[in-house]
């Protein structure tokens, strides 16, 4: 414990921004400690849970923990009137979200559950490594463990006639036995091998579900009996489907429909059009949900529909980012690109808002950054934007160094995709960040089936061109408008985001890049399982080694490594452990091309890095590596004390950058 606080010490007196004094009496703004400070509420889709009797909200709230080097989660209870917001049950720690037994770094969906009087909540917690079932009186004095179960929860709805379904994976003990039987006698390489992300097998990915009654007797219950027991459950609640008579296509023309009385309600029609979702229904038996519309679908806003009358309110919430559940009131987890998750209540009457939980009130602290949206529609009519954040102090008229952050730039512009690269704090340190939303062909998805899409844009180069093209839309309008300096523009990227960085690298230089995923190359067939490759080979002979066309030209204009003499950007590669394999062709190629590069690799990280200090630590070294190439700025590591000097060393010797165009 001693040695972990004297790293976190080292970590944060590191990331200190360099050469920028603030006025006596203004607060500077956010730094990557104030980030990782942020209470988050919900996970990724929200998990709110309402009473039955609609007086409280139940929701999990997340805290960061540097010193275990965890999270704390706490179940919090809000009044949806009078009271103030309150704990009621430890939440335990982190529990990854898997699939199939696959981690990707991200956290589990954990929505609560209500008895039927609405006196006690079920939710999912951690604690010594099991995740569990336990139940907390809303009075917050009682808290216990629902029933000894052998197996990790991953899911719990508690039924009306007070019993619950708990769904979970395989039991520990066979899991433990697994683990020692491939230890002790090794293991042969079958469909639970996948190298790209580990030389071990993964896990089991069983999902089993019992029902449990309010003794603790468990009873295992097949897929059909769960299905019956939530259809029954579910009968009376609006759902949005295909409309009849649609064709089977990625993303169909739909509807919202609801049962009652042995009639069937549709609204097909209006504001019922479009992208919806959510659907929720409300006390006074109106259906409301989601939806999304304008520019690029950035628009949000809740319908509110009459089934009985056809009638229809619409409620515009501006780009706010919305997971609602439904009682007298819409009540929403809501964020912004300035505004961290907060809990709110919108009047279905007339749209106004109130705010019923604020878990980061110290945020308003800081002084809100100019932010600007820019827009941008490519020849083929494809609509897509960024947000643009202004560096502090900003003046008119002079030029400032940019980071391009990606993928994703709708709700709170915490750090990108994954969270690598802080926006604010860039913006603090001086520079022009630009988030970048990046483009869908949503017209297309709705003309043809999933693997029609998949081989046109593939095979097309179409989903790349896109991409570049919109952000050299972006690049070229700031550099017009004498906004940012060319030579000084670094760009970042994980998943997604990543796939446009290596393409982006490959056709013009940048002072620096970041990268936090591997690339596409030929190795990426051969280190995947035999599962996934099988499913691909249903698009025709497409193994690496083909010498059928168009695929043998796909993975010539694809595998990037094969390209590295192009790449003379400094690129700095923050991988986890799960994805490092694949990253290592390029990386020792552009070593041995003396390209400025350097490789952190990060233990028990998947595809997203999880651990609040590796987080933190990721989130420094790319600040610094951004600083040293674009400011000549050095930010010393009190735990790498050579860093400075191997990074002068990489300048020294890289290749001489192309001139300015």
């Amino acid at each position: 414990m001693v040695r972990r606080l004297v790293l976190v010490a080292a970590l944060l007196a590191s990331v200190s921004p360099a050469g920028h004094a603030h006025p006596p009496g203004r607060v500077a703004g956010p730094t990557i400690e104030d980030l990782i400070g942020l209470v988050d509420l919900g996970t990724v889709h929200g998990e709110l849970a309402l009473s039955p009797d609609g007086a409280n909200i139940a929701v999990l709230e997340r805290r960061a923990n540097l010193a275990r080097n965890d999270y704390d989660y706490t179940l919090v209870l809000v009044p949806t009137r009078d009271g103030q917001p309150r704990a009621i049950a430890d939440g335990g720690g982190f529990i990854p979200h898997a699939s199939e037994g696959r981690r990707t770094g991200g956290p589990a969906d954990r929505t609560p559950a209500w008895s039927p009087d609405s006196q006690w909540v079920a939710f999912i917690a951690e604690r010594e490594g099991r995740a569990d079932v336990w139940r907390a009186h809303i009075d917050g004095g009682r808290a216990e463990r629902l029933a000894a179960l052998d197996g990790d929860v991953t899911d719990v709805m508690w039924l009306s006639d007070g019993r619950f379904i708990v769904d979970m994976g395989p039991p520990r003990a066979v899991l433990a036995q697994d683990e020692e039987q491939d230890a002790d006698f090794g293991y042969r390489a079958d469909d639970r091998l996948s190298p790209i992300f580990s030389l071990n097998r993964m896990p089991r990915g069983d999902v089993r579900s019992v029902l449990v009654d309010a003794s603790g007797h468990v009873e295992a219950i097949d897929a059909t009996a769960r299905t019956a027991l939530i259809s029954t459950e579910n009968a009376h609640r609006p759902v949005i489907a295909p409309r009849p008579g649609a064709p089977a296509v990625q993303a169909p023309p739909r509807e919202v429909r609801v049962d009652r009385d042995g009639r069937t309600f549709r609204c097909s029609t209006g504001l019922c059009d479009g992208d919806i979702r959510s659907p929720m229904l409300l006390a006074n038996g109106d259906v409301a949900f989601l939806r999304f519309s304008g520019f690029a679908r950035a628009d949000t806003s809740i319908v509110i529909w009459t089934p009985e009358t056809g009638a229809l309110r619409h409620l515009p919430l501006d780009q706010d980012r919305l997971a609602c559940v439904a009682g007298r009131e819409i009540y929403c987890l809501r964020e912004s690109t300035w505004r961290p998750r907060e809990l709110i209540a919108v009047d279905p009457s007339t749209g106004a808002t109130r705010v019923l939980y604020n878990a980061n009130p110290s945020w308003s602290r800081f002084a809100r950054p100019r932010i600007e949206r820019i827009d941008f529609t490519d020849q083929r009519g494809l609509e897509s934007y960024a947000h643009l954040v202004y560096p502090a102090g900003y003046r008119s008229g002079r030029r400032y160094p940019l980071v391009i952050v990606q993928y994703r730039s709708h709700g709170f512009l915490r750090g990108g995709t994954g969270g690598d690269y802080p926006i604010y704090p860039y913006a603090t340190r001086g520079y022009f960040v630009l988030s970048v939303e990046r483009p869908d062909d949503l017209v297309r998805q709705t003309e043809v089936d999933a693997d029609t899409y998949f081989i046109e844009q593939n095979l097309s180069d179409e989903e790349n061109r896109m991409k570049q093209d919109a952000l050299d839309a972006f690049l070229s309008g700031l550099e017009r408008r004498g906004m940012i300096e060319p030579q000084r523009i670094a760009i970042t990227g994980l998943s997604d985001g990543s796939e446009t960085l290596y393409r982006a690298l490959l056709r013009r230089h940048f002072a620096a890049a970041i990268v936090s995923t591997h690339p596409s190359e030929r190795s990426a067939w051969w280190l995947q399982s035999e599962t996934l490759r099988a499913y691909l080979r249903r698009y025709g002979d497409i193994a690496p080694w083909t010498q059928s066309e168009p695929w043998r030209s796909w993975w010539n204009t694809n595998a990037i490594s094969e390209q590295s003499a192009a790449i003379d950007t400094p690129l700095l590669f923050n991988i986890g452990h799960s994805e490092a394999m694949g990253a290592m062709e390029l990386y020792v190629r552009l070593r041995e091309q003396r390209t400025p590069t350097e490789m952190y690799l990060y233990p028990d990280a998947y595809h997203l890095k999880w651990r609040p200090l590796q987080v933190l630590a990721s989130q420094e070294r790319g600040m610094a590596w951004i600083d040293f190439w674009l400011r000549g700025v050095e930010v010393a590591d009190p735990r790498d004390g050579e860093r400075i000097t191997r990074w002068r060393a990489l300048r020294q010797a890289a290749p001489a950058a192309p001139a300015a165009p």
